[in-house]
Parts: C-alpha cells; sequence; structure tokens
C-alpha cells in the first residue's frame, strides 16, 4: 500500500504522521515499510535514521512518482512524506498513492488552509476514478484527547468539507 501524508500547509504533523506511522507499520504491524522523504527539510528521515527504519530522500517529482510505484511490489507498505507546499511533488503523490493522510492542526487557520489540498484530492479522485481511497482522513494532531478545542475544529472541519471522515485524534503524547 502507498501513504501519502499531504498537507500543503506547513507545520502541521506531516513528517511526525509519516514517521509514527512507518513505525507503527513495521513494529506493530510487522509490514516491510519504506518511507519516501519528499519534504525538503527532511524532519523524518532524521527520526527514522534513529529508530533504523529504512528510507530514502526524493525531492523530484517525476523520480519520486517512479520509485513509489516502482518499489511498490517490494514493500507491503510505503509512506510519503509531502513538502508542505502545493506543487508538483504533492500532484505527484496524489496520482501514486492509495491511502492520503491530511494532518490538520486544530486551529481555525489550519483548517482554513485545508480547503485547497482537499479541493485538489477531490480532482484527483475524478481522474484517477475515485483513488486515493481514503484521502478525507482527518489527523488532528498536537490536541489532547480530551480537549474540546480539538471537538469543535473537528466539528467546523467536518461541516466545510463534508463529507469528510474523522479517523482519529493524536494524542500529543504520540
Amino acid at each position: 500500500m502507498l501513504i501519502g501524508v499531504i498537507n500543503q500547509k506547513g507545520g502541521v504533523g506531516k513528517s511526525t504522521t509519516a514517521a509514527h506511522l512507518a513505525y507503527w507499520l513495521s513494529h506493530q504491524r510487522k509490514q516491510n515499510t519504506l518511507v519516501l522523504d519528499s519534504d525538503s527539510q527532511q524532519s523524518s528521515s532524521q527520526w527514522l535514521q534513529k529508530m533504523s527504519l529504512e528510507f530514502r530522500v526524493i525531492d523530484d517529482p517525476e523520480e519520486l512518482f517512479e520509485t513509489a510505484t516502482d518499489l511498490a511490489d517490494q514493500y507491503d507498505a510505503i509512506v510519503i512524506d509531502a513538502p508542505g507546499v502545493l506543487g508538483e511533488t504533492t500532484k505527484s503523490i496524489l496520482l501514486a498513492v492509495d491511502l492520503a493522510l491530511i494532518p490538520v492542526q486544530a486551529a481555525q487557520l489550519d483548517l482554513a488552509s485545508t480547503e485547497k489540498i482537499v479541493r485538489l484530492v477531490h480532482n484527483v479522485q475524478k481522474v484517477r476514478k475515485g483513488q486515493p481511497h481514503a484521502a478525507y482522513t482527518y489527523l488532528c494532531s498536537r490536541v489532547c484527547a480530551r480537549a474540546h478545542l480539538g471537538d469543535r475544529n473537528q466539528s467546523a472541519f467536518v461541516l466545510v468539507f463534508a463529507p469528510l471522515v474523522i479517523a482519529r485524534t493524536l494524542s500529543s503524547s504520540f
């Protein structure tokens, strides 16, 4: 399975989500997992190196698409950490992945800035006849699971970007 962690906004938890997801897939699910780091900051690569997880840094959109699709049969899961921009790399990721995760912080500005990435996902789904499958996954990171702010913003997100599915609120201790 190819999984892209995308959002045009920086600082929303893409690299954190990608690294923790890869660790979970590798250690808890015992899946042969590769991370493709396409973010110029390479935060996930630094964490993955410390966790002894396999990764590659690829920032060229065409090379990223080719590598992800060519290696899909060699791994149980490939997680792609996207840059915090809405550009060719993000579009290449969406054209390759089976599942797109969109981390969003519990702040009105972050929710509002997510509109463009959600629209892009809808457009890619039209071209790919419904793929990537779970593009509407809403991850609210850096919020305590009991926080009312997270609950209010999840409701706002669903109203603005319906029919979005709230998959899970990640605890700040993740």
